[in-house]
This record gives C-alpha cells, structure tokens and sequence, in this order.
C-alpha cells in the first residue's frame, strides 16, 4: 500500500549515512480517507509489508521506527479521518 519502493540496498545506504527514510504513502490508495485505522495500527506494530506491484511475490518489509523515517508523505486530498489522532 505504500508508494514507490526503492532498492534495498539504496535504502540501506541512505541509512547509513545518517538519513531516515522518506516514505511516499497512499499514491495507490487514499490511506487517510480509507485507511486511518490500518495504517496507525501500523505504525503501533514499527512497520508494514508492502508487495512489489510488479512482482507480487516479492514483497519487503519497511520499518515505519520514528529512528529509520524521517517523513512519511501523504497523497491525499482529505486529511481530516487523520485529525482526530
């Protein structure tokens, strides 16, 4: 469910140099309108698996650790089932 995935090893290497991540979420779906719950369950559990959409098998798992993100980006166009939390 979240954007575009990078390589694993480029994300490690960003790690490395003392940047967290810079998450793209909801381009495929609306996260704050459809799925607010979901996604601050989520965030509780420190990460989420998010399938390749070209190769459904392949899927990674990306640690949503406030000490691995930076920001977390939202595409959406109603923030407000966001608000409440």
């Amino acid at each position: 469910m979240l954007g575009s995935l990078l390589p694993e090893a480029f994300l490690w290497s960003i790690k490395d140099r003392g940047f967290g991540l810079i998450i793209s979420a909801s381009r495929r779906t609306d996260i704050p309108v459809f799925y607010v719950n979901w996604f601050f369950n989520r965030l509780k559990e420190g990460g989420v698996l998010v399938p390749n959409p070209f190769n459904p098998k392949q899927v990674s798992k990306i640690s949503l650790k406030p000490n691995d993100v930076e920001a977390i980006v939202f595409w959406t166009k109603n923030v407000a089932p966001m608000l409440p939390y």
